[in-house]
């Protein structure tokens, strides 16, 4: 998928390393176990979504919740994204 991207950016005369890699998140924060990718508790959804960015080179992700959006926006904010930019912090220092 990135070769894709890659080759249309260059062959538009941009540089790939400039195109932004967005992720758009779904799923439930949850108690208890995982049941699959981005559905279980918030710090097993923080080692996934960390997982994305030295693999796959995202660098943007969009959560959008698909009930309650206040509540699990908050939530994914402070318990989610605030521990990735941490996480991904430590791994490139």
């Amino acid at each position: 998928m990135h070769a894709l991207t890659d080759t249309g950016a260059a062959g538009a005369g941009r540089d790939p390393a400039s195109t932004r890699r967005v992720y758009d998140v779904a799923g439930t924060i949850a108690g208890g176990a995982s049941t699959g990718f981005l559905h279980g508790p918030a710090v097993r959804r923080v080692e996934q979504l960390t997982g994305l960015v030295p693999v796959q080179g995202t660098d943007t992700f969009v959560f959008g919740p698909d009930e309650d959006p206040v509540r699990r926006v908050e939530r994914f904010a402070a318990e989610v994204a605030s521990a990735v930019r941490e996480a991904v912090r430590r791994g490139r220092a």
